[in-house]
C-alpha cells in the first residue's frame, strides 16, 4: 500500500505485507505462492523522498520509537532459501555474512 503526501509529492511512505519469495514459475502473473518472507502480522515501511523528511514525520517517527534499519528482500531470500542450497558458498568459496546481506550490500 502507497501513499503520497498532499503537500510534498517527492514524499512516498509504503507498507509492504506479505512479502514472498520464489526461486520458481517466474511469470509475474503466476498465481503459485511463494515462501514467506515475514509473519503474516508484520509490515515493511518504506519512507521515500529525494530531499529532507517533513518536521510531522520526524516527530510522528520519534514519538513512536520508530528507528532506521536497512533491510534487503533479496538479501533475506537469499539467506533464508538459497544460500542454504549452494552450500552457503559465495566468490572465491568464501562464506557469505549475514550482515552484509541484511544491511543489502
Amino acid at each position: 500500500t502507497a501513499f503520497y503526501s498532499k503537500t510534498d509529492h517527492e514524499l512516498r511512505i509504503t507498507f509492504d505485507r506479505r512479502l514472498t519469495f520464489r526461486n520458481w514459475e517466474l511469470d509475474l502473473n503466476s498465481k503459485e505462492p511463494g515462501i514467506s518472507l515475514l509473519p503474516a502480522d508484520q509490515r515493511l515501511m518504506e519512507i521515500k523522498t529525494n530531499g529532507v523528511y517533513p518536521l510531522w514525520l520526524t516527530r510522528l517517527l520519534r514519538d513512536t520509537g520508530a528507528r532506521r534499519t536497512h533491510f534487503s528482500k533479496y538479501g533475506l531470500a537469499y539467506q533464508l532459501y538459497i544460500q542454504p542450497e549452494s552450500g552457503r558458498k559465495e566468490r572465491n568459496n568464501k562464506k557469505c555474512s549475514t550482515v552484509s546481506l541484511l544491511m543489502g550490500a
